[in-house]
């Protein structure tokens, strides 16, 4: 296991045993490491609730010590263009407008951008225009929502 899944490993049980889902875990830096964790709940994320979670994620990762050296750590919400990771978040947000980037062109097009309808086994169903698109889960790059002003 490298250090990024030890880490992510850690947080996910701690984050989830405060009752937060995990959105997002991400661990970058070469010198300090910076560790940026994105929580959701119900309802949304409160500034009491990020100093909960930072404050339970110091004391574990202070006494578990994965990262060597220092790390900064940051703890919050996903915002309004929240990245969907899992299907859990695609059927979370049914009927919300999202933005999908491939790995590599998909029917001569990367980027995406349609409702979601549906998260199947085998990938992401979407209503782009008149017509529904399956965008299978191996050619998604990344996805958010898109936000609407």
């Amino acid at each position: 296991m490298n250090l990024g899944e030890r880490v992510k490993e850690l947080v996910s049980s701690r984050v989830e045993s405060l009752g937060f889902e995990l959105v997002e875990v991400k661990l970058w830096g070469s010198g300090r490491k910076f560790l940026r964790v994105l929580i959701h709940k119900p309802g949304g994320v409160s500034l009491d609730d990020c100093v909960l979670v930072n404050r339970s994620l110091s004391d574990l990762l202070d006494t578990e010590d994965p990262l060597p050296g220092p790390y900064t750590l940051e703890v919050s919400s996903p915002g309004l263009d929240r990245p969907l990771t899992q299907s859990s978040d695609f059927d979370r947000n049914r009927g919300e407008e999202v933005r999908v980037t491939l790995h590599r062109p998909y029917e001569g097009s990367q980027v995406w951008r349609g409702r979601i309808l549906e998260a199947q086994p085998e990938g992401l169903l979407l209503k782009v225009g008149a017509r529904e698109v399956l965008l299978r889960w191996e050619l998604i790059a990344k996805a958010n929502l898109e936000v609407k002003i």
